[in-house]
């Protein structure tokens, strides 16, 4: 999984041969946000056919290249669903994250990104006889549009989804949520 992150974070700087050395370290391009949302399955049995189990969230925090570019790390949760008979399954992890934007109107962009993402799902019963745990790691993506609010608040929402390897199920998610940037 290391090796995976490293290759993308080289990725990202080298794929900006614009940036220079002394902006690169420029903390006014970093910024910080939230989003909540919604949780389903891409297929196969959809875990989260009630959403009001399947709630998201992450955490994140970016740095912008240029106007453009920008890489991302976040911490998020997929889902946390509790089933009727007392058994629970869960899913979060970190990702990192190129993300490429571009103005389609005033103060607004497009944005897709293109990452890894590295989980654990756990399963769990009422009586904790039966817990298991696995990890996941996963090929991240998603698109999406921020609203620039003032010149250090935007609005964004997004859908996100993870490429599942072998027989692990494709996870995506709605989601919105806020952003600051000065500092």
């Amino acid at each position: 999984m290391k090796k995976y992150l490293l290759a993308l974070a080289w990725l990202a700087v080298a794929a900006n041969s614009s940036v220079q050395a002394e902006g690169l370290l420029n903390s006014n391009n970093l910024y910080l946000g939230a989003n909540v949302g919604v949780t389903h399955s891409l297929g196969g049995e959809d875990l989260c056919s009630d959403l009001l189990d399947c709630k998201q969230g992450k955490v994140l925090v970016g740095y912008k290249l240029n106007d453009t570019f920008a890489v991302e790390g976040a911490y998020q949760q997929f889902f946390n669903v509790k089933f009727a008979d007392g058994t629970s399954q869960k899913m979060a992890g970190v990702g990192l994250s190129a993300v490429g934007s571009m103005p389609v109107m005033n103060n607004v962009d497009a944005f897709g990104r293109l990452g890894i993402f590295s989980g654990r799902v756990e399963n769990s019963n009422s009586s904790q006889l039966v817990k298991g745990a696995y990890e996941r790691t996963h090929v991240l993506w998603g698109v999406g549009a921020a609203y620039k609010l003032t010149e250090n608040w935007g609005l964004r929402g997004e859908y996100e989804g993870t490429q599942g390897n072998g027989d692990a199920e494709d996870i995506g998610a709605v989601s919105g949520g806020i952003t600051f940037s000065s500092f």
